[in-house]
């Protein structure tokens, strides 16, 4: 069982690896990859909007 684990661990990685490496291939060839959310490439901009009372009350309890 143990074994299956692993490579089902060992798939994931490398599934993860070849789409980031494809995705950034894309971008610094073609430039058409406009994402604008994290981790790859957006930017930190927090913000008071009309959720702002219940994300904190959220994060409170």
């Amino acid at each position: 069982m143990a074994r299956r684990d692993l490579v089902a661990a060992g798939a994931a990685v490398l599934l993860v690896t070849a789409a980031v490496l494809v995705g950034r291939h894309i971008q610094d060839t073609r430039h058409t990859l406009f994402v604008r959310w994290p981790p790859l490439f957006a930017t930190w901009d927090p913000h008071v909007g009309p959720g702002t009372p219940a994300a904190l009350l959220l994060a409170a309890g």
